[in-house]
């Protein structure tokens, strides 16, 4: 599941999909990033 969210980062497909579907807001965005530092 990470690594899947990291893979589809890397082409930020998530993000805009999310943006798409309207349920991409900014705190969800912090809280992605975070978990995204996170793992480097």
């Amino acid at each position: 599941m990470v690594q899947r969210l990291t893979d589809s980062f890397s082409g930020q497909s998530v993000r805009w999909n999310l943006d798409a579907e309207g349920a991409y807001l900014p705190a969800q965005a912090l809280r992605m990033g975070r978990l995204l530092d996170g793992l480097d």
